[in-house]
């Protein structure tokens, strides 16, 4: 004979474990979410700052220019 009391507590604690792995992975998923955000913003600063650099390079007083 099955014990049936035995039996819904094994359901109950798999379906919490279930759930807390659902919960896990959705904060896994928010904090890749989050940290590829950030690298895109590090990357464009970094690009922005790249450019602003080659900018200043180009940049050359017309004083120079006419010796």
């Amino acid at each position: 004979m099955i014990n049936a009391s035995k039996y819904a507590m094994d359901i109950e604690s798999v379906r919490e474990r279930t759930r807390s792995i659902a919960r896990k992975e959705k904060s896994h998923r928010t904090d890749l979410q989050t940290t590829g955000t950030r690298r895109q913003a590090l990357w464009e600063a970094g690009l922005l700052e790249m450019m602003a650099e080659s900018d200043r390079l180009m940049i050359v007083p017309s004083n120079l220019n006419s010796r």
